[in-house]
């Protein structure tokens, strides 16, 4: 007899999750790298510089949780699904971005202040349902 699989299947939110998080460490690797290359060279990032990189590694994080998803369900993707993932995994990019700040600012001597934390995941929060809006639009095939 054929066995159906049950709606909510816990393996695969765990595999999501999963998969968002493996994205937002990528993506803060890539955003971390830039940031310390400018600092071993000792060159001052431009407001314009910081905002791309930030695009950037939002769209990546994003991007790639889609593309995962996408890859893990058979070629398969809601938009639900695609929304909520890279939504979840530019939230968990701008806590491994905030900590990085944090960490960074007390290194070179200048402490951020309390409210750069909130900052830094609202920004995320923004770029993260503009995003992955936008690419759950593209990205998505049922």
């Amino acid at each position: 007899m054929d066995e159906q699989q049950p709606a909510n299947n816990a393996r695969g939110a765990l595999t999501g999750i999963f998969i968002s998080l493996l994205s937002a460490l990528f993506s803060a690797l890539f955003f971390i790298g830039f940031t310390y290359l400018a600092y071993i060279k000792k060159k001052q990032m431009i407001p314009a510089q910081q905002v791309i990189v930030q695009i950037m590694a939002a769209s990546l994080a994003i991007g790639l949780t889609q593309f995962l998803f996408r890859q893990v369900q058979g070629n398969k993707l809601l938009f639900k699904q695609g929304f909520l993932g890279g939504w979840m995994s530019s939230l968990m990019l701008g806590i491994f971005i905030a900590f990085y700040n944090n960490i960074f600012a007390n290194h070179i001597g200048s402490p951020l202040p309390k409210i750069a934390f909130a900052m830094v995941l609202m920004l995320y929060n923004l770029l993260g349902i503009i995003i992955s809006f936008i690419f759950a639009l593209l990205l998505r095939k049922q």
